[in-house]
Order: structure tokens, then C-alpha cells, then sequence
């Protein structure tokens, strides 16, 4: 349970008494509850012949320690237990509706835990925009699976500062601490045996390397393939009235030293200069957030549209790359959005463009621990 954040004994009490007046005509199945949940426990708690409130009086003494969050855990594991028998075998008074609306603790962050009729425990935070109200649900526990925790605590504690920021209208800091649990999110994937075991490790094509004669001419320069290409020259000869030349893009390029020609704007060129066939596939390194989208998207495609929007993409690897790494002139880069261009700056001070974005990485990061979970990647 270490992916709880830490629950005071004032809102530990008041959620265990709400419990209590729910089972009020019924309290027994509380220490039937009380009873499983420390099964296994060195200080295990035994229905005794003592009275039943006296016994409610040792269980809530219990939930007060704060040692290794001992209080908490057996509260939330009295809570799983309660739920599970009240399914089974119902309760005097109680349906689940009611035991649901009971079983929940609100933080001091405005943010509430919350316990649901699928058995999973999920921390909830609002955020407002305009009068819009949108709700990100991130899942803490779910007790049917080994091991039962569904977002790790490490992702968890950006996520949280990631939305505290925003509602304090911080949206660069909000923007950059969601974007570094997403690529935690997106490595823990990728790192996983689940991953391997399905869909293998991750390559990349290497292709072979063709040579290219460049003839100096008066007018320029004139280049030929003394080998052969995946397609003829021939067939790329213009049309009547079509156009007589492509138009490509060339960087120059220095790496460790030695420089580099890089073309752009290639696709309809690709199969007259360069060869396809694949001489050493190597193993994609997850160096980055960029990386780690890439290979979540196209090698197994466990990042669906549907988890994260395509459009974001662009948008969330410039805000990892140019917030983490901040300056003046990063702010003036630009990125592509739904509406066109805008700049990194511009973007930020969009509300609504920083909560749609903040609401897809949650809902995302929430999504494929889910998955990772129960076996569903």
C-alpha cells in the first residue's frame, strides 16, 4: 500500500465512523472484517466475548497508529474486507451504493482517495477551467491482482505536484512534472517482462550504406548510382507539364566530431537514392520521452490515439525537452497544436490547452498501469 499518500488520523476516524453508523444495526461484520484483515498479522484481531463496542474501541485504537502506516493499512484492508462481504452476504441497512459513498478520504490537497464498487482504491483530483469541471482518476490498489499496486508512488508524487501546480495556475511546472511521470509511465512499460514476453525487444533498421558519384559540371553538379536502387531512375522522370525538379532540405550536421549531410523532405525520393535492405536491426535504447513514445506507438502500439491523443505527441516532447531544460529562448520555440502553430510560451498561458493536456497524460498514465496490471498490455 506504499502508493497511498500519507492520510491523517483525523479523516482516518471520521471515515471509520462513518462506517460505523452505516453498520449500526450490524456492527459485527465490522470485527468479522477487522478479523481477516489482520490474518497473518502478529497482533491479529479476534472476535472475543468482550462487547461489541468495546471491540470497535480496539480496532479504532489500532487505525490511530502511525507507525509504518499500520493505522492506515489495516482501515483500507477493513474497508476491501467490509465490501467483499457486504457483495457476499449483505449487511442489515447497508447496500453498496451507501458503503461506497462512505468509504473515501479527502485530503488536504482538495484531493480525495476513493474506493469503488470494482474493488480498487483511486485518488481523484478536480481541476476547473472556465466552469468546466474535469476529473483525473488515477488508480492506487486494486487487492485481486499480485502485486495489488496500480500507479507506483514515484509516478504518483509527480502527477500530484504536476496538478497542484496547475490549480495554482503554474502551467509550466504543472506541464513539466506530468510530462516526467508520463515518460516514468512509458519506460516502466517498456522495461516490463510483460512487454518482452509479447511483443520482444524493440529494433530499429539499419540499412546499407550505396554509394553516390558526384560529377562537378558547369551549372552544378550532376549525381549517379553506380548501384542498383529499390526503384529505377526511369520511373521517376516527369510527366508532360508536370514538375521538372524536388525541392529537399540539407543540414549540416557535426557528430562526435565528424560531419554529416542530412536530408530532409525525402518520401518521394526514398527508393531512387537509398537502398531497403536491412543489413543489422539494433535495439532501440529508451533515451528519452521521444524515444519512449515512438516505440510505445509504432513498434507495439500499446499507445493507442485512444490513450493519447496523436496531436499531443509533438507537443508533450517539446514540453519535456524545452521546460526541464528552461530558458527564455525555449519558451519562444514554436509547437504544432490542433489550431496551427504556436509558440511554447503562448501555449502555457492557454488554459484550456494546459488541462487538456494535464487530463490526457493522466488518464494515459492511469490507463497502462491498468494494463500492466491485469495483464492486458
Amino acid at each position: 500500500m506504499k502508493s497511498f499518500p500519507i492520510i491523517n488520523n483525523e479523516e482516518l476516524l471520521n471515515c471509520f465512523n462513518r462506517l460505523n453508523e452505516l453498520y449500526i444495526n450490524d456492527k459485527r461484520k465490522i470485527l468479522e472484517a477487522a478479523e481477516i484483515a489482520t490474518i497473518g498479522q502478529i497482533n491479529q484481531l479476534t472476535i472475543s466475548a468482550d462487547s461489541i463496542e468495546n471491540q470497535i474501541t480496539i480496532i479504532k485504537n489500532r487505525i490511530k497508529r502511525t507507525a509504518d502506516r499500520s493505522g492506515q493499512n489495516l482501515l483500507i484492508r477493513i474497508i476491501e474486507e467490509l465490501f467483499t462481504a457486504l457483495l457476499a452476504n449483505g449487511a442489515i441497512g447497508v447496500s453498496s451504493i451507501n458503503f461506497i459513498d462512505n468509504s473515501f478520504f479527502s485530503l488536504a490537497d482538495n484531493s480525495k482517495i476513493q474506493y469503488n464498487q470494482s474493488n480498487k482504491w483511486f485518488w481523484i483530483w478536480q481541476i476547473s477551467v472556465e466552469g468546466n469541471e474535469l476529473e483525473i482518476n488515477i488508480g492506487l490498489r486494486d487487492k485481486t491482482y499480485t502485486p495489488s499496486v496500480i500507479v507506483p508512488d514515484y509516478v504518483l508524487q509527480y502527477i500530484q505536484q504536476g496538478i497542484i501546480a496547475f490549480n495554482y495556475n503554474r502551467n509550466a511546472a504543472a506541464l513539466a512534472l506530468m510530462s516526467i511521470a508520463l515518460e516514468g509511465t512509458l519506460k516502466d512499460i517498456l522495461d516490463s517482462p510483460a512487454y518482452f514476453n509479447r511483443y520482444g525487444t524493440p529494433t530499429q533498421a539499419n540499412y546499407e550504406i550505396k554509394n553516390m558519384n558526384i560529377f562537378p559540371e558547369t551549372n552544378g553538379f550532376r549525381i549517379e548510382f553506380p548501384q542498383p536502387m529499390p526503384t529505377l531512375h526511369s520511373l521517376y522522370l516527369p510527366n508532360n507539364g508536370g514538375p521538372t525538379h524536388h525541392t529537399v532540405r540539407v543540414k549540416r550536421l557535426i557528430k562526435r566530431g565528424i560531419p554529416f549531410i542530412e536530408i530532409r523532405d525525402v518520401n518521394e525520393i526514398l527508393d531512387f537514392w537509398s537502398s531497403d535492405t536491412v543489413v543489422n536491426p539494433s535495439v532501440m535504447r529508451i533515451n528519452g520521452l521521444g524515444t519512449a513514445i515512438d516505440i510505445a506507438r509504432n513498434h507495439a502500439r500499446i499507445l493507442s490515439p485512444v490513450d493519447l491523443p496523436l496531436d499531443l505527441d509533438e507537443i508533450i516532447q517539446s514540453i519535456r525537452n524545452k521546460l526541464i531544460h528552461l530558458s527564455g529562448v525555449n519558451l519562444a520555440q514554436q509547437v504544432t497544436t490542433d489550431a496551427g502553430l504556436i509558440t511554447l510560451e503562448d501555449f502555457i498561458k492557454d488554459k484550456n490547452k494546459v488541462s487538456d493536456t494535464v487530463f490526457s497524460i493522466g488518464e494515459t498514465i492511469n490507463n497502462l498501469y491498468t494494463k500492466l496490471m491485469n495483464g492486458t498490455l
